[in-house]
């Protein structure tokens, strides 16, 4: 059995993409037994690794019986444990795969019909599906967090990710104070990392293939008990296991590179959601921003 075959999410439309094991355990916790739900939270704790183990190993580190972890597997409807684990690499192996592995499996044709009508239909097929891939509650969580005017906010981005992040805070900025892109210099942004706290949010964007840069720093925002919030693709960035909130979107289209279409979709959704929520507040700062703009004292 593939990851493709895993059920996605209750009600979830055929057209979505499959969701990764990870996100399959954190949306069913609710429908788990206690043991169940252990080792659910010890895969989580170190993702995708420890469940390329044996039986007995994640048993004992989850302080359960190998027969609570078969039964679990069971459930997700794998066969065996073996089934299991030959799913979890299947999944790595789309993790790291990069434009140059996916260009064998894209359309090589200029024709319209062939090549960019079935890449077109792909990428508004990502954007459709977000509310597939993205649960209410997840969405909600993460407005009432940019809404926090109590909280600074910082944002991070990686190689293909990091205009995301650029477009949220400008936006953001718009709408409420203290917003600021993460520096890339290293005094800077281990200045921001020293001072975060219950008062800071961090918002990470991380899309395969992962960046261990942007990992460490919210892992270590988290330490100092950030709020984080993760924007990340369905198989999900290992920086999941220190985000609060976890936004996953659909990227994969057929071309050699993941469709950035989704991305810029949430950030607007996030933006739109967020000054509703802002009501007068975020209406009169927009206001100001705008004739700020107009007379030419701000870009």
């Amino acid at each position: 059995m593939s990851i493709e075959e895993i059920e996605v999410v209750k009600g979830a439309s055929k057209a979505a993409r499959p969701i990764s094991i990870a996100d399959h355990l954190r949306r069913n916790m609710d429908l788990m037994t206690p043991s169940e739900r252990k080792i659910a939270r010890t895969l989580l704790s170190s993702y995708p690794a420890i469940g390329l183990g044996s039986v007995a190993d994640l048993a004992q580190h989850s302080s359960s019986s190998p027969a609570s972890v078969i039964r679990l597997v069971q459930k997700l409807g794998f066969g065996g444990f073996l089934e299991f684990q030959g799913a979890l690499l299947e999944e790595l192996s789309v993790r790291r795969a990069g434009p140059k592995d996916r260009l064998e499996r894209s359309p090589n044709h200029s024709n319209f019909e062939v090549a960019i009508s079935p890449l077109a239909k792909g990428m508004a097929e990502t954007i459709t599906s977000i509310t597939d891939t993205i649960p209410e509650s997840e969405f909600q969580a993460a407005v009432e967090t940019l809404c926090d005017l109590s909280k600074k906010i910082w944002l991070i981005g990686g190689r293909s990710s990091k205009s995301w992040a650029m477009l949220l805070e400008n936006y953001l900025l718009r709408l409420r104070p203290d917003v600021a892109l993460l520096s890339n210099d290293l005094n800077s942004r281990s200045a921001a990392i020293i001072d975060a706290s219950k008062k800071s949010v961090l918002v990470a964007f991380d899309v395969r293939r992962y960046e261990l840069d942007t990992v460490q720093v919210v892992r270590s925002f988290k330490e100092r008990h950030a709020k984080v919030l993760l924007i990340t693709d369905v198989l999900l960035s290992p920086a999941s296991n220190y985000a609060d909130v976890v936004l996953p979107i659909n990227v994969e289209v057929p071309a050699p590179f993941d469709t950035a279409v989704a991305g810029i979709a949430l950030v607007e959704m996030l933006t739109t959601a967020v000054l509703s929520s802002l009501g007068e507040f975020g209406v009169q700062r927009m206001n100001l921003w705008e004739e700020s703009t107009a007379n030419g004292l701000t870009d």
